[in-house]
């Protein structure tokens, strides 16, 4: 890779002489994307893919609410945890994981999005003070953040 700043020119010279190719793109490290600069967004949309196909290959009418919190705690917010302990998560991909917890929490069917009956903030509280235990996804990614500042 080589600086924004670099001329054109002077890239394929450099890689004419070290008979290395030019690459706009490092690769991934650990499963995290590799970036130069800041990150867009669609770096981190692989999170968002993931999470939607787990959730179409279950069947949401097989489970009960108590097995669709187990699910969403076991498997849809685990999957971005050890991005979010390299990079700060983009809140577009939080509230888009987000919403993938709520569409399995409240869905009856494949096609039917389901009636929320209490507030996604109040099932996200702490089993203690009355909710389920769920967590957000942008209050994880601070918190993994500030472990490791």
């Amino acid at each position: 890779m080589f600086s924004k700043n670099t001329r054109t020119i002077d890239k394929q010279v450099v890689s004419g002489i070290f008979n290395i190719p030019h690459s706009a793109s490092i690769g991934k490290y650990l499963g995290c994307a590799m970036f130069h600069g800041r990150p867009a967004p669609e770096l981190f949309q692989n999170l968002v893919i993931t999470s939607n196909d787990k959730l179409d290959s279950w069947k949401a009418k097989c489970f009960s609410k108590a097995g669709r919190v187990v699910l969403i705690q076991s498997n849809l917010e685990s999957l971005p945890t050890h991005v979010m302990q390299c990079y700060p998560l983009p809140t577009r991909i939080t509230c888009q994981l987000d919403r993938t917890h709520r569409e399995l929490f409240w869905k009856n069917s494949n096609s039917d999005k389901g009636t929320p009956l209490v507030a996604w903030d109040k099932i996200c509280q702490p089993k203690t003070l009355g909710g389920l235990g769920l967590r957000k996804s942008a209050a994880v990614n601070t918190a993994c953040l500030a472990k490791l500042g």
